[in-house]
């Protein structure tokens, strides 16, 4: 038999009209317990979800934003482009955070499908799936049957390295403190293989800073660029170019780079990565790689969407283009070094 919003009213025990505004997205007055009920009992009786958009909600995981701090700025940044993706393709999205993620029965009841923004384990991405199909947004997935939105780090590192080269740099410094997770290792690897596509020699280990994988403060960070300068300053040939893995290295590199003698770009030139606001602010002005924060919030709801409406299809990673800011750090490769 045909599953109908008449069947389903029967079931459940409600009105046809009242399956009608559920299933249509229009629940401001019905029940949080009623609409659970009519879609949970539309997706166990195959509804044609051809005709009727039962699959009008999509859950977003979270962590939990306590302060105002950088972090939380991406964050919002990220959920602005999926609640406006989400609203251009009629679905709402549900915020959840990570930190509740064993409680979410009666979310999981009223979504379709999960973007995580995250860390998960193995346990708690099978019980999203569930309900539906998840995407991770800038998180590993450690299960490998998720799909993944990610920033194009490759191809930006490697733009920047070939515009640097243009300015006759050919000694490339590398400078990073975050663990070395997904990102991080592409960001080097793409670093790597771009020198040696411009058949440059691969830097000696002194120009090359990889990450301490303890927790670092503020205070810590300072002390690192510190040695870093002083060694620099130790050099008899230095690098003539900075890759800086992150803005809030960049930017204390920047203020403390006179007390060492030096002037960028004139002894060297300086690119971070993540442009935030500072950077432009910064004397000099930061030159750094922008992460689409806002489009990689867009892409994860068109590819949820899109699983939602094929489940058959495969996991498959899907990267989002990034913008090269270059400002007054980057400059000509000095010709006395």
């Amino acid at each position: 038999m045909k599953t109908t919003q008449s069947v389903i009213a029967m079931e459940v025990g409600v009105s046809q009209a009242m399956v009608s505004k559920v299933l249509n997205g229009e629940t401001g007055k019905v029940s949080a317990e009623t609409r659970h009920a009519i879609i949970k009992t539309a997706r166990k009786l195959g509804y044609n979800r051809n005709v009727t958009e039962v699959r009008k909600c999509i859950g977003i995981l979270i962590n939990s934003m306590e302060d105002l701090s950088r972090p939380s700025i991406y964050l919002l940044k990220q959920l602005s482009g999926i609640q406006n993706e989400a609203h251009a393709r009629k679905l709402t999205p549900l915020t959840h955070l990570l930190g509740n993620v064993d409680e979410l029965d009666v979310l999981s009841d009223q979504v379709m499908g999960w973007i995580v923004l995250g860390p998960l384990s193995i346990d708690q991405i099978e019980r999203l799936q569930q309900s539906g199909p998840v995407v991770f947004l800038h998180y590993d997935d450690i299960s490998g049957q998720c799909s993944r939105v990610q920033e194009d780090n490759r191809t930006a590192v490697r733009q920047v390295i070939a515009a640097l080269y243009e300015q006759g740099h050919r000694r490339f410094g590398y400078f990073n403190i975050r663990p070395m997770g997904i990102t991080q290792a592409e960001n080097y690897g793409a670093f790597m293989q771009a020198l040696i596509e411009l058949d440059l020699p691969i830097p000696p280990p002194e120009w090359i800073v990889t990450p301490h994988r303890q927790a670092c403060t503020a205070a810590d960070v300072e002390r690192l660029i510190r040695q870093y300068l002083g060694e620099l300053q130790q050099m008899a040939r230095r690098p003539t170019a900075l890759f800086i893995a992150a803005d809030i290295y960049a930017l204390p590199f920047l203020r403390l780079a006179p007390e060492y003698g030096f002037a960028i770009p004139r002894d060297f030139s300086v690119i971070g990565y993540d442009d935030i606001s500072e950077a432009a602010l910064a004397t000099p002005s930061l030159s750094s790689i922008a992460q689409p924060l806002a489009e990689m919030g867009q892409e994860a709801v068109a590819r949820l969407d899109e699983l939602i409406n094929n489940p058959r299809l495969p996991p498959r990673g899907f990267e989002v283009r990034m913008t090269v800011k270059f400002r007054d750090s980057v400059g000509p490769a000095p010709t006395d070094n």
